[in-house]
């Protein structure tokens, strides 16, 4: 039985572009996997080929589940209130029935979120960062092994961020969690291990204790320099 999400040597074009080129990923329970790069790098499409979103990619992928996979922008939701939505996407389809299961679960993530209360609102009359926490609600809430989130901070303020990304880590611990996050300093706090993306292809994976800076530079095309603090901390900064 596969208990860990495995991609090897995944190759995609969309668009006669070299999208994803000979990617190769590991992530299990037990550790939280951030993915890191500069926009248009190929993070999201690598998530979305996990989904089986891309028919066309060519290369190999296992995973113990079907994933849940959270966007990285927040669609349209004319009409529905938070209640709807969760119903929508932990249902099995639009205004889907929620088992007494999935409640509880909704309910115990949008109390950790501070979401709770929101269910009669409507998705559209919520400030973004409100409606973040409201997607990832629904992504803990989900049953699946396997989440995918793509930038799930983002419209967080510092207090949410960081307490999402306790939460994820601690989700780690039970099933499969991998992260993409445009924050590289989030990432080496919180994250056992990180990808970088660049260009279509894949770094191997890398931790706080061995950062790689001069291809973290020549990714973001930006000097950057490495701090390591006396608690443990590490941070990254650009030269000024």
């Amino acid at each position: 039985m596969v208990e860990c999400l495995i991609v090897k040597d995944v190759f995609l074009v969309l668009d006669r572009k070299n999208v994803l080129r000979g990617a190769s990923l590991k992530a299990c329970p037990g550790e939280l996997t951030a993915i890191v790069g500069p926009n248009g790098a190929g993070k999201t499409s690598l998530l979305l080929t996990v989904t089986g979103v891309y028919k066309e990619s060519r290369g190999e992928v296992r995973t113990p589940d079907k994933p849940y996979y959270l966007p990285s922008e927040n669609p349209l939701f004319p009409g529905l209130t938070v209640y709807d939505y969760y119903s929508t996407v932990l249902g099995g389809g639009y205004l889907g029935e929620l088992d007494e299961s999935t409640e509880k679960r909704v309910s115990f993530y949008a109390s950790k979120l501070d979401v709770a209360g929101l269910e009669d609102r409507a998705m559209d009359t919520l400030s973004s960062g409100e409606r973040q926490r409201v997607m990832l609600t629904a992504a803990l809430a989900s049953k699946s092994r396997v989440l995918l989130l793509d930038e799930p901070v983002a419209h967080l303020d510092l207090r949410y961020q960081h307490r999402a990304m306790r939460i994820l880590v601690r989700e780690s611990s039970e099933r499969i969690v991998v992260t993409v996050l445009h924050d590289l300093n989030l990432a080496l706090r919180y994250a056992s291990k990180i990808y970088l993306v660049f260009d279509g292809s894949i770094s191997d994976p890398w931790t706080r204790e061995k950062v790689p800076v001069n291809l973290l530079s020549r990714a973001y095309g930006i000097e950057l320099n490495v701090a390591h603090l006396s608690d443990g901390s590490v941070f990254v900064y650009p030269t000024v």
